[in-house]
């Protein structure tokens, strides 16, 4: 395809091949600084370094950069050791603390360093809650469904199993959602109310079916008569 003169070009598209034809810069990055590492890191911890360690406590010293720089270590390595001197149940001490409890340790003529380096907490106990059975055990959803089933069977349900069901309901906080289906109910099945002559239908009524557990939770207070609709 051939190439339109430069002076027939727009303004703006003699610019755009202007920016094309520019050449990129790309200036290399400059390399961090290599970090300059202690003489022994990397190095197997020894027990001449536990017992520098230990003798740093003994003199009260209790600035772990200190210590560190005086076993040619990094510091976070040095308080990991110095951590595991102590007795397990004190091995997540502040590090501002570890020097001085380790310091408190060494008074005690019995204290053992190399003993308490082999020591672990004992695993924790597993814990398996038990399985949620009977009732308790029901998802929500299918709990609402289930009172509102039971209600409507009557006494055929008997009424200890009535009264554990709506015990539960109301544990759980689903009395409106058990209101909102019954005025689901109302409206599916078509009856000839408005929408909040059935939710007072459907207040009155759960009113009725959580009396027996519940007496002093009344919902509505004002007569409004719907004929009821099953």
């Amino acid at each position: 395809m051939a190439e339109t003169p430069m002076e027939e070009m727009e303004p703006w598209e003699r610019d755009v091949g202007f920016a094309l034809e520019e050449p990129v810069t790309v200036w290399p990055r400059r390399p961090a600084p290599a970090r300059e590492q202690p003489p022994n890191a990397g190095q197997p911890w020894t027990d001449a370094e536990y017992e520098e360690i230990l003798a740093a406590a003994r003199e009260g010293v209790t600035d772990m950069d200190h210590v560190a720089t005086r076993l040619g270590r990094s510091r976070n390595p040095t308080l990991m050791k110095a951590r595991r001197l102590l007795p397990p149940a004190e091995r997540s001490a502040p590090p501002d603390r570890v020097m001085r409890m380790l310091r408190e340790h060494l008074e005690e003529p019995d204290y053992d360093w190399e003993r308490v380096t082999l020591e672990e907490l004992p695993p924790r106990p597993v814990i398996n809650p038990p399985a949620l059975t009977g009732i308790a055990g029901v998802d929500r959803e299918d709990l609402v469904r289930i009172c509102y089933a039971l209600a409507l069977a009557g006494g055929v349900a008997g009424e200890d199993l009535m009264s554990r069901v709506t015990r539960e309901v109301l544990k759980r906080g689903l009395t409106f959602a058990l209101i909102e289906l019954r005025v689901d109910r109302l409206l599916h099945l078509g009856a000839e109310v408005t929408w909040d002559e059935a939710r007072a239908d459907a207040g009155r009524w759960v009113n009725t079916v959580l009396s027996p557990v519940a007496p002093e939770w009344p919902y509505l207070e004002e007569e409004h008569v719907v004929p009821p609709y099953w």
